[in-house]
């Protein structure tokens, strides 16, 4: 799977909503294993928000790396539709904070920058069974 390919899992959208507090922005490399295959529990639980975490910080990464293996490991339905930013390449996307694992699907907010010029962006995740995946 190619560069275009891991780039069209994350799907077009605006947001004119205002971003959160920032977070600390740094992400930590997640094995496409831990992803995918986090326990949960109930909403809020620590941990599920373990798991929520997982999972984003390795979309994140996914996203900063092009790393498509990484990406469909954690992707609801890997070639399906996303509901989740296109992220175009080349860009830089931080993460602004992390969502609460409250329901059954949540949304994490993203800055993407590309050539110097920043974006928002969304990173929709549904709750899947016990764990969390990229919608």
């Amino acid at each position: 799977m190619g560069l275009t390919a891991v780039l069209l899992a994350l799907t077009a959208c605006s947001s004119d909503d205002p971003a959160p507090a920032p977070g600390s922005g740094a992400t930590t490399a997640t094995t496409a294993s831990d992803a995918g295959e986090t326990t949960g529990g109930a909403a809020g639980s620590g941990d599920a928000q373990e798991a929520l975490r997982k999972v984003v910080d390795a979309a994140v990464d996914a996203a900063n790396l092009a790393d498509p293996s990484l990406l469909t490991a954690v992707l609801c339905e890997p070639g399906g539709p996303q509901k989740s930013t296109r992220i175009p390449a080349g860009a830089l996307v931080e993460l602004k904070d992390y969502p609460t694992a409250d329901g059954d699907e949540v949304q994490a907010d993203l800055e993407i920058a590309v050539k110097g010029e920043s974006s928002p962006g969304k990173l929709v995740l549904s709750r899947k069974g016990d764990g969390w995946c990229v919608a």
